[in-house]
């Protein structure tokens, strides 16, 4: 009974381990997903704010074409 009992626990710990790596590699991987789009988020930021810039200063641009 009492090797039964030590089996399982022994399985029950490996299985834990097994989970916490699990966890761990997701929540790795959530955060490289999460971070790794940050700099295409600051690009579609910066062309949004020169968009509007340059669609205000038509009037300017076509009297310096003239």
């Amino acid at each position: 009974m009492d090797v039964e009992l030590r089996k399982h626990s022994e399985a029950l710990r490996a299985e834990e381990r097994s989970r916490a790596r699990g966890d761990q590699d997701l929540s790795l991987r959530l955060e490289a997903a999460e971070t790794g789009g940050l700099h295409i988020t600051f690009m579609g930021t910066v062309w949004l704010f020169l968009g509007a810039v340059l669609a205000t200063m038509s009037p300017e641009i076509a009297a310096l074409n003239g």
